[in-house]
């Protein structure tokens, strides 16, 4: 009695049969890109592209094709609410050749809304149990909603809060072991984030980079996260009194109101946040009024360094004793 489209080992004929363009049959795979490129360029659903219609938190890469990943970019750059986790899909080493062209592709982006992961593990499907090999997107897409809900969306998403699970024993690769300083340090300085190993079949993602270039707190994707979401929340507030604000009366409280309703953001999730109302004679001329929101995020520690001093044992002139 069930009705509807079953899914499961088909596809509707969509792709049974490749079309012809310009004279070339095209393949299977340049039909599933196409595919993906109309669904996030909005061909499909333009109300892909309103972050009112289908509001997102984050989009994750999915192993898909590097020309589908910049179209991925490109619609949270219009949309500008969210950030992006891409994938460096499946690659085995982390030889010199595999490095420059990691550095290649994905330095070009260069936008705190943007965060690259490099590698890629086995696991099991789930209704068939045959292993299958997926990027660390998988496994940061299904833990994100955990992490959020369990330490917020200030907590950095590393080290003990995102620890690889899931995956078939020792399949995580490239390896990248503590010893690995060079490696590290070349993945650190240009962006790209890996998991660790940190015991017997044991990994930690070690970093949360973001692809900007410059050194500011937007480098941290929590930095970023706490950003947009800040962003989302104001927007909303100033667009229900829009047409209010022309009173002053009426920005002092929408500023007390503000202050009062992010008064628990202080200290935990950043170290300050204002908001003030200025205008500038064209923005006047135009009736445009400029909400400033200054923030300052809280500092992170990545690095402790532990000294452990040996120092010389004083002698000490023993106690006499007296037997009785």
């Amino acid at each position: 009695s069930i009705k509807g489209l079953v899914l499961k080992n088909g596809n509707n004929g969509y792709f049974d049969t490749p079309r012809t363009v310009d004279s070339t049959q095209w393949t299977l795979d340049q039909e599933y890109d196409a595919a993906y490129l109309n669904a996030y360029n909005g061909t499909y659903d333009r109300r892909i592209l309103s972050p009112k219609r289908i509001p997102v938190s984050v989009f994750f890469d999915a192993n898909y094709p590097y020309v589908v990943k910049n179209t991925i970019v490109d619609l949270a750059r219009t949309r500008n609410d969210a950030r992006v986790n891409l994938d460096a899909n499946i690659i085995s080493s982390l030889s010199n050749t595999t490095i420059k062209n990691l550095i290649k592709n994905y330095s070009v982006f260069d936008n705190h809304m943007v965060s690259v992961d490099i590698q890629n593990y086995e696991t099991r499907e789930y209704s068939t149990n045959k292993r299958c090999q997926v990027t660390v997107s998988y496994f940061l897409s299904a833990k994100y909603v955990d992490h959020v809900n369990e330490n917020g969306i200030h907590i950095p998403f590393v080290r003990d809060n995102c620890t690889l699970t899931g995956h078939i024993k020792d399949s995580l690769q490239p390896i990248v072991e503590e010893y690995d300083i060079d490696v590290k340090e070349r993945l650190y300085n240009h962006r790209l984030n890996y998991f660790e190993c940190i015991g017997e079949n044991l990994f930690y993602r070690a970093v949360q980079n973001t692809t900007q270039k410059s050194e500011t707190d937007l480098l941290e994707e929590s930095d970023s996260t706490i950003l947009f979401t800040l962003k989302r929340m104001v927007e909303r507030d100033v667009e229900s009194q829009i047409y209010n604000f022309a009173d002053e009366t009426v920005r002092k409280d929408f500023i007390t109101v503000e202050k009062a309703k992010y008064a628990s953001w202080i200290g935990s999730m950043v170290q300050s946040l204002d908001f003030n109302f200025a205008t500038s004679e064209y923005e006047f001329n135009h009736s445009i009024l400029h909400l400033y929101v200054a923030v300052v995020f809280r500092g992170l520690t990545k690095k402790a360094i532990i000294e452990i001093d040996i120092n010389k044992r004083q002698y000490v002139t023993p106690t006499e004793t007296t037997k009785e």
